[in-house]
């Protein structure tokens, strides 16, 4: 890193480099602290979590990695997924609010405020995007629909991991974030892409535009500011809907009690970004992780609540290893994993 990057306070304009690690780069103007572009990765969190823990200083808060081919990207519960050349924005940023607020909010509360951002950029250029939990990003409005899908299609994927603290360096997470851009065929019916959604963007533009959203977001996630949950989960796919969760183990739950499939009302997300449903019984239960298949949207009764009736029976369910949060040409379930096993920023 030269010595003008080392002295850039976070925010600022930063220029593109060439790392140790890098084939080529590209100059241009960007709402990171660092920026670095290399032509392929394995996985762009595992390299920038190595980097990080290395040389802190050298990977400051809203410093980002993005590679235009990606070969071992990491998803949820340890699927893996690879995209072609510039046909998917695959980056990886990290995150350490203690730099510059000199505080740590809980870690789990990042995803859902990560996948805002991507759908407002999305947003700007007039997609209709959403946030599906725990960690995909989603288009409405797509026919025909699919079971476990309806009228969405996915078209991002995000994944947080804590970073083991340096000696002397502030706490940090690298969240990783895949987004389909150029592909015209897709693995699987549910996913779709910006170019399949009509818009010609590149994955650089894409970046740029999650960027700037995180300059205005991160600092109030910072603040603990209490609108910005509203903003989340007014972006939500998920709230409001019948959902089937499949939470796998007991620890996917708050409180350990019990695992396999939750069917309910997505009601809410508490301040550690978990799931609140409200089962047919009335029980209410928190769900810290787990893949979330969407059934039929829940209706208000003669007073405005929503219920989750008996008539709004499942339209179908996806198979385990199919609702991945990969983005790409390719994405498969590791063998006998359950499909809950979901890599929590807190659990890292």
């Amino acid at each position: 890193m030269t010595d003008e990057t080392a002295a850039a306070a976070p925010h600022e304009r930063a220029r593109t480099e060439v790392a140790e690690f890098a084939e080529f780069a590209e100059e241009r103007a960007t709402a990171f602290s660092r920026l670095v572009t290399v032509a392929e990765a394995g996985s762009t969190n595992a390299d920038l979590v190595a980097a990080r823990v290395a040389a802190p200083q050298d990977w400051p808060h809203l410093s980002a990695l993005r590679a235009v081919q990606q070969k071992a990207g990491r998803g949820r519960a340890g699927r893996t997924w690879v995209t072609g050349a510039d046909d998917a924005l695959t980056a990886s940023i990290v995150v350490a609010p203690a730099e510059v607020a000199g505080a740590t909010p809980a870690w789990p509360s990042l995803t859902p405020v990560v996948a805002l951002a991507v759908v407002r950029a999305l947003r700007g250029w007039g997609l209709a995007a959403a946030i599906k939990w725990p960690n995909d990003v989603v288009l409405d409005g797509v026919e025909p629909p699919l079971p476990g899908w309806g009228e969405t299609r996915k078209i991002a994927g995000i994944l947080a991991e804590v970073v083991p603290p340096a000696a002397g360096g502030a706490p940090a997470a690298v969240v990783g974030i895949g987004v389909n851009v150029g592909q015209r065929e897709l693995p699987v019916p549910w996913a779709t892409s910006l170019a399949l959604a009509g818009v010609a963007v590149s994955p650089a533009e894409v970046l740029d535009g999650i960027g700037q959203a995180l300059l205005e977001l991160l600092p109030r996630w910072t603040a603990g500011e209490s609108a910005l949950a509203d903003e989340v989960a007014a972006a939500s796919a998920t709230l409001g809907r019948r959902v089937r969760v499949e939470t796998g183990t007991g620890a996917d739950r708050a409180g350990g009690s019990g695992g396999g499939a939750l069917e309910g009302v997505a009601e809410a997300l508490d301040g550690e970004g978990r799931l609140v449903l409200r089962t047919a019984a009335g029980e209410r239960v928190t769900v810290a992780a787990g893949d979330v298949h969407h059934l039929r949207r829940a209706e208000p009764d003669a007073v405005g609540r929503t219920r989750a009736g008996e008539d709004a029976d499942a339209v179908g369910r996806t198979r385990a290893g199919e609702d991945a949060d990969a983005v790409g040409t390719r994405t498969a379930a590791a063998p006998e994993e359950p499909a809950s096993d979901e890599r929590r920023p807190d659990e890292a």
